[in-house]
Formats: C-alpha cells, structure tokens, sequence
C-alpha cells in the first residue's frame, strides 16, 4: 500500500513539474508575442507621427548608397541645416581665394544635429584656434559634411560625392565604434538585433550600462560589419590616393568599463590594425581621451557624444596630428593651441 501510494506521489510531483514547466513557458511565449507587437506598433507609430518629408531633418536621398540625407533650409531652435544641405552656417560653393578649407565628414560627433551649440562642436574649435594664429591674411574655414546616424560606408559616399565641388585642401574623416552599420532610423533598422525580445528586454533591466553597450556598439560587429569596416578602409584608401592630404580620426565610447571590462580596446587595435593594413592615416583618441578622464564610470551618460570639454580635447589632438604630419599651412603650430 505504502509503494502504490509512493508511486502515486511520484507521479504527481512529475505532473507538477510538468506542469510548472509549460506554464512557464506559455508565459515567456506570451511575453514574447507581447513585445514584438509592442515593438512593431510603437515603430509603426514613430513612422507615422513623422512630420512631411520637406519638414524633417532627414529626408529620404535620391542615392541609394545615402539612404538619406541633411534636408536644405530646415532648421528648428537647437540646428539649422544650410541651403547645401549641411549642417553648418551658410557658405559659398565656390573657395574664396585666400581660404583653406578643411572638410570634415562623419556621422552625429561631427554632424550635431541637436546636440551641442555648434561653436562647442571640435571643428568649429579648430577652425577658431587655426585663425588666432593664421598669418599673412590666410583663412582657415571649416566645412561640416557629417550627418546624424551615418555608417562608415556612406560617410565616405559624402566624401566622394562632396569633395569636388567645395574643392577641399586637407579632409579630416570622423569615425566612432558605432560605424559599421547606420544608426536606427525610420528609414530603416539594418544593424542586427538578438532575434529574442524578451532577452533584450531583461538584458536591459539588470543590465543597462552593458545593454546600451551592446545595442550601440556590440552588435554592429558581426561578421558583415567587419567586412563594412574594411571596405570602408579600402574607400579610404582611394580617398588618399587620390591627392588630397587626409586624415582618419576615430573617437572611443565614453565608458570607462568598456574598456576595462568588455574588451572594446580590442576594438580599436583592429580598427589601427585595418588602418595601417590599407596605409591609411588614422589618429586613435583612446589614449588622449582616457589621461584627460573624458572617459569615466558614471552612468547614465551619453557614451558616443562628448562633451564640451571633450571637443576641445579631441580639436586639440586633431591639430597635433596634422601638425606632425605637416598638413597644415605654415605659420601655426600644436602647442600653441592649447
């Protein structure tokens, strides 16, 4: 009697458990279904509270290796976009005689659309240090090409599509670890995400820091990503040879653990590593960044967009680089910019 009811209680405990099981995951496959139609609807949303196409800041480009582009003429309280599309003051096409023009291409750190002022921004702090010490009436101008949310790969098609009416004389290339893929955008979402919503979701509520890691730079670089870096590279390769004096600037994330914890120094040795590869010039900032402390542990934060303090580090460590390189006009040196 004992062994029958012994038998009894085991299979019970059996059924329990089974039980326990399939409702737990009943649970997570709802939860599942539930953020996807949560994801897809707040999508649809965005997409349909966007304001007219000539109202925004970024518009749909006629070229599809762009995607999109700057909008000309729209502006609003924080940016303004000039009548050739950049996010700049106005500017003739055509170089003044006198002007020395640097051309800086990138993604949101050089395009700013409704960050900083754009006198805090590490162009504009170079083009001012750069004419407090121009001699025999020279003009150091800068012009802004970059754009919010850019990749690697149409940041160079800014360069070549740019580069031959604003006639250039030196052109400064502005990279972060975000590069590989465009930024998240209504026109579309093409950087790979963890097929798993309920993981994303958990992932970002133990683990915020280390989730806006991932979701900023970690998953950019499969496979894929990588082979759009090193194609960036080989653009950059051609963009150098093609006569113009060139330089490469890579800006790091503005945490310090990610360097200390998630490896992302390893990034930027492959980044240095691809560089040299195709015998492009690259200055890291990793290093100017971390002795001035730019990089630090507090969180929240904006890890891609430094501050004003940062934009002057970066401007001078930019102009030390071009001075090394002596890819500036006589007359102004490095250590006079600080």
């Amino acid at each position: 009697m004992k062994h029958s009811s012994s038998r009894f209680s085991l299979r019970e405990t059996a059924l329990g458990i089974v039980i326990a099981v399939a409702s737990l995951a009943l649970f997570f496959l709802v939860l599942e279904g539930t953020l996807r139609a949560y994801h897809a609807i707040t999508l649809a949303w965005h997409v349909r509270s966007l304001p007219p196409v000539n109202q925004r800041a970024l518009v749909p480009s006629s070229d599809p290796a762009l995607i999109f582009e700057l909008n000309p003429g729209w502006s609003n309280a924080d940016s303004s976009i000039n009548a050739q599309g950049m996010l700049d003051r106005e500017i003739e096409l055509e170089k003044p005689e006198g002007v020395f023009r640097i051309a800086f291409f990138g993604d949101s750190i050089t395009g700013n659309l409704e960050i900083r002022e754009i006198d805090e921004i590490y162009l504009k702090v170079m083009e001012r240090k750069l004419n407090r010490l121009a001699r025999d009436g020279e003009v150091f101008q800068s012009l802004n090409f970059g754009v919010n949310a850019y990749s690697i790969q149409q940041t160079l098609r800014m360069a070549w599509t740019r580069i031959p009416a604003f006639d250039p004389d030196l052109i400064v290339v502005q990279l972060c670890l975000n590069d590989p893929y465009p930024s998240d955008t209504p026109y579309g979402r093409p950087t790979p995400l963890h097929p798993l919503r309920i993981r994303n979701f958990l992932f970002r509520i133990t683990r915020p820091a280390r989730f806006w890691g991932y979701m900023i730079v970690d998953r950019k670089y499969d496979s894929d990503g990588w082979e759009h870096v090193e194609q960036g590279f080989e653009e950059l390769a051609k963009l150098a040879a093609d006569g113009r004096p060139m330089l490469t600037v890579l800006f790091p994330y503005l945490y310090r653990p990610a360097y200390e914890k998630w490896g992302y120094g390893e990034i930027h040795a492959r980044y240095r590593k691809i560089a040299d590869d195709h015998d492009v010039p690259l200055l890291d900032l990793l290093d100017a960044f971390t002795e001035e402390g730019v990089i630090d542990n507090r969180w929240p934060k904006d890890p891609i967009h430094p501050d004003v303090r940062g934009h002057e580090i970066a401007a001078d460590a930019i102009l030390r680089e071009l001075e090394s390189r002596n890819l500036l006009d006589a007359g102004t040196t490095a250590d006079s910019t600080r």
